[in-house]
């Protein structure tokens, strides 16, 4: 059981690091946001975000999880596996985002209640296009346990993203339209690099069997994955259908100061399932689990209380006055 905790410790802390960067770019970058952004511009910034993570969640179709499942639990092949869900994934998602970028105009104006906004859509429907395939890549890493490499590829992901966000916000003075632009082009070289990473896994094999045990165990993630998120995230359409995209813009600042438990909690949960379903087989699974949900409340319960103390404060030092009253959310979202 210790040996248990002290690996997935460490795998934790690795992917935890590189995915942290990953997903903190928007944090980290916030002195920069708001400075340049208003608080409109980041609500209609988070509403755009936030679409195009629910597509995103229907498009992948929970093979991510299921991916893991078939290798592990199934013992599958692994090539064959990685083929078949890639080729799945390929022709879906091109299907799928390309009906999306057709109808860009009508979700426009359903979200905003105008078209003006069809075309920021379009970038965010591509880049969630390209970020679709890096589900497999990852999956491969983590089944591997190859959390070096992991966070290595999320270093580098963040750097790319940071770089760019701060050429197209600072110097060309793109807002809002520059920031989904440097998304599209840093989820476009992550492609790149994720096909030549599963390049010798792919072969000319589909398998009929195996794609649809990865369905029957992935699309029923969907509506729990979307519930999640529309749990989250549902708000903002909210406000943004009874008051303003300000407001919008000011409740998203703090629930970006409130997000940064979750990211903590994600770095755990990605080093969880290839030691999950290891246990699982053992038969005294139940007392593990149990015991692993008692640490992992008591020590995430602590650091949302943490930063529920010091939200005020990192919000003055982060961003401008415009949006310092953000502040109050924060206790309420850890």
């Amino acid at each position: 059981m210790i040996k248990m905790l002290k690996n997935l410790a460490k795998h934790s802390i690795i992917y935890g690091s590189g995915t942290l960067l990953s997903k903190l770019l928007g944090f980290i970058l916030l002195p920069i946001y708001t400075r340049f952004l208003t608080p409109a511009d980041y609500g209609i910034l988070s509403l755009l975000v936030i679409t195009g993570s629910i597509f995103a969640i229907i498009a992948k179709g929970g093979l991510g999880s299921a991916l893991f499942r078939e290798v592990i639990y199934q013992e599958s092949d692994e090539s064959t596996v990685v083929s078949t869900a890639f080729y799945f994934l390929l022709g879906e998602s091109l299907l799928f985002f390309g009906v999306l970028i057709i109808f860009s105009l009508n979700i426009s104006n359903l979200i905003f209640g105008t078209a003006e906004y069809a075309y920021l859509l379009k970038l965010i429907f591509l880049t969630r296009l390209l970020e679709v395939f890096k589900v497999i890549v990852l999956a491969k890493l983590r089944i591997r346990e190859q959390s070096k490499l992991y966070a290595t590829l999320s270093v580098l992901n963040f750097s790319i993203g940071a770089l760019l966000n701060i050429y197209f916000i600072v110097n060309l003075r793109k807002g809002v339209e520059g920031l989904l632009i440097a998304g599209l082009i840093t989820a476009g070289i992550f492609a790149v690099v994720s096909l030549m990473l599963i390049r010798r896994d792919l072969k000319p094999s589909f398998s009929i069997s195996i794609l649809n045990r990865m369905l029957h165990f992935g699309v029923p993630l969907i509506p729990a994955g979307l519930s999640s998120l529309l749990m989250t995230s549902a708000d903002r359409y909210f406000l943004q259908h009874f008051s303003t995209t300000t407001e919008v813009g000011l409740y998203s600042i703090g629930y970006k100061i409130g997000l940064i438990m979750n990211l903590i909690v994600q770095s755990v949960q990605l080093a969880w399932p290839a030691h999950m379903f290891a246990i699982a087989k053992e038969p005294d699974a139940e007392q593990k689990f149990s015991k692993m949900l008692t640490y992992y409340l008591v020590v995430f319960g602590f650091i949302g209380l943490v930063l529920s103390v010091w939200a005020r404060e990192v919000l003055t030092i982060m961003t401008t006055p415009k949006f310092y009253a953000a502040y109050t959310v924060v206790p309420l979202i850890l």
